[in-house]
């Protein structure tokens, strides 16, 4: 799932509060599983593990059927390793509960931002269509009454500027109203 509503946001929060705390360490292990095909099969090669601030193993890549053995050959011999397990290890590590609370702490910190900024520039905006759908209406009525089409064409241009402004106050500000909604119509 990736939206993340207030909804998920806490969901979210809950089990980061119930898992082990962090910081949380990768490492790698001897695994004496086998890589390559035929006359070509070797013996051990490095898989990785999540270790907790006690150094306690929270999960390896031991058993994992998503491996993908590198070898890497220098003066002392070969170097095997599993590189996707390594991977995987590294930004699960990274991704320990300290991490995802300040993550989430940020997102709603951020999504409070934007509120406000939305909240001040509608504020800003209905004053400002305010303003000029009364200035059109001053226009309007300094016109002779004989200039009646110019008269009804600001008239008209006002009640656009007053709907402009009506529309935009029906703007959602918080974050689970954020999706698109219809705007209203003339007729409603």
């Amino acid at each position: 799932m990736s939206d993340l509503t207030p909804t998920r946001i806490a969901e979210i929060r809950s089990l980061a509060e119930k898992a082990t705390p962090g910081p949380w360490e990768s490492d790698s292990i001897k695994s004496e599983g086998s890589y390559g095909v035929g006359d070509e099969t070797y013996e051990g090669f490095n898989a990785f593990k999540v270790t907790d601030a006690k150094g306690n193993t929270l999960f390896d890549t031991l058993n994992s059927d998503n491996g993908e053995v590198h070898v890497e050959y220098d003066e002392d011999g070969a170097t095997a390793w599993d590189e996707i397990g390594r991977r995987n290890i590294a930004f699960t590590a990274a991704c320990n509960p300290q991490t995802v609370l300040a993550l989430l702490s940020r997102i709603e910190e951020l999504e409070g931002e934007r509120t406000e900024a939305a909240r001040k520039m509608r504020e800003a905006l209905g004053k400002y269509c305010d303003g000029r759908a009364d200035w059109l209406l001053r226009c309007r009525d300094g016109l002779d009454s004989d200039r009646r089409a110019q008269r009804m064409a600001l008239e008209r241009a006002a009640n656009e500027v007053k709907l402009v402004s009506e529309h935009m106050q029906a703007l959602p500000l918080e974050a689970e109203s954020a999706q698109p909604r219809k705007a209203p119509r003339d007729d409603e």
